[in-house]
């Protein structure tokens, strides 16, 4: 099946303006697009395993358009 998702990297020396811009994307996704917040994923991708990353881009949105999937520290 094909996706219309966005894939943002969030990188570089800079960690507060980094995670001051993740939580606005957070902030602005809830405020729009899933007050609930059953749609917000957040994985450690130094522990996470591909399989789990996969899965929860995979999976569907519940009552809800999108999904927002954050792996921090991926790279």
């Amino acid at each position: 099946s094909g996706s219309n998702g966005m894939i943002l990297f969030l990188y570089g020396e800079d960690s507060y303006r980094s995670l001051k811009k993740l939580e606005e994307i957070r902030a602005k996704f809830l405020r729009d697009l899933d007050p609930s917040g059953l749609n917000v994923t957040e994985l450690d991708g130094d522990t996470a395993e591909v399989g789990d990353i996969q899965a929860a881009l995979a999976s569907a949105p519940f009552l809800a358009k999108k999904r927002l999937v954050v792996v921090k520290g991926a790279l």
